[in-house]
């Protein structure tokens, strides 16, 4: 009974495992080892460490721990995975010495998420830098006598203002994501019509459309019911049209089409715009992330508007994905199940 619970203690403790006897061969290895480092199993069963042909600074670790008899600690970092690699003595009862232990901690993913918050943080510094640098630079300038020039003091107000505008919506943006993200955030369930939400999508966006002599084509069934978030599904539709526009020529068409299964509702946008490269769609739901920096600075995007979308059709347990072609325009799709999850 006690092999068996110290059996079934190794296998399932989520890290990897390696115990060298004090010979300086291996006693014994895990499943979660073997699968981490592709590893048969039992395959390094008495065999040394200069055998086995690990990373430089793991066999350096191992050696550490064999020769000062004393607990050691080290990140590693192995192909695109990181590794907090812990090394420690195995005393006996009667302090002899048994030989080592070594776990393998995956901590990918914390080093990761910790990635991405310096990237947040860097961005967020760099979007606020620019609007407030800008704003600065014409204060002062009216400050230092352009203000007594009616005409100068007009254009440089308005560029003041729009850049507060700017700083505005990016401000709101951010509070968006934030909310949505948090552990509290909840949806509010109802019966909606798709065509009510496209609708209303389109009246919001009818300014900017019209403005670039753009048109909308609505394709497919009219009448689809989902249990649904109306304003989310609003908000959701409403950036993925904004993003069409900012990102397609004057005068082209966004294609509307809308389909269901029998337990899914699916609503493609497609554009034909400017496109996207097939090595920028992954990153294309990241914070901050713009296909064209210029363009979309210039229309007063934030570079979060998609990653709202994500994060909403996600909560409804939906998916989001995009196909693009550079040149020919971009399609996201959305599929969200008919019933409340």
């Amino acid at each position: 009974m006690e092999k068996e619970r110290l059996k079934t203690l190794i296998e399932s403790m989520g890290s990897g495992l390696l115990i060298f006897g004090r010979e300086g061969t291996v006693n014994l290895q895990n499943g979660v080892f073997e699968k981490t480092f592709g590893f048969s199993s039992d395959s390094l069963i008495g065999k040394s460490i200069k055998e086995i042909g690990f990373p430089e600074e793991i066999e350096v670790l191992i050696e550490d721990v064999f020769l000062t008899e004393k607990v050691t600690e080290r990140q590693i970092r192995r192909d695109e995975s990181y590794f907090n690699v812990y090394g420690a003595p195995v005393i006996g009862r009667h302090g002899n010495w048994l030989g080592i232990i070594i776990v393998f901690h995956d901590i990918t993913k914390l080093i990761r998420l910790e990635e991405v918050r310096k990237d947040f943080v860097a961005n967020v510094s760099h979007e606020l830098r620019t609007p407030i640098t800008s704003i600065k630079g014409f204060t002062e300038t009216l400050l230092d006598g352009a203000m007594n020039e009616p005409q100068l003091l007009k254009d440089f107000l308005e560029i003041i203002q729009k850049e507060s505008d700017r700083l505005d919506v990016l401000i709101d943006d951010l509070l968006e994501l934030s909310r949505i993200e948090r552990e509290g955030f909840y949806l509010h369930y109802g019966s909606v019509h798709i065509s009510d939400v496209i609708d209303d999508a389109m009246k919001i966006v009818s300014g900017p459309l019209d403005k670039k002599g753009m048109k909308i084509i609505l394709e497919g069934q009219s009448r689809i019911g989902v249990e649904a978030d109306k304003d989310r599904l609003i908000q959701v539709m409403v950036n993925l049209l904004i993003n069409s526009i900012n990102y397609s020529k004057e005068g082209t068409t966004i294609f509307i089409t809308t389909s269901q299964t029998a337990k899914e509702v699916i609503i493609q946008v497609k554009d034909e715009g400017i496109g996207i490269k097939q090595d920028q769609l992954p990153r294309l739901f990241e914070r901050f992330y713009r296909v064209d920096r210029g363009r979309s600075r210039e229309s007063g995007g934030t570079g979060l508007g998609l990653a709202i979308v994500k994060h909403l059709i996600e909560a409804h347990a939906g998916k989001v994905t995009v196909e693009s072609e550079l040149g020919v325009g971009t399609a996201f799709t959305i599929t969200l199940p008919k019933k409340a999850a």
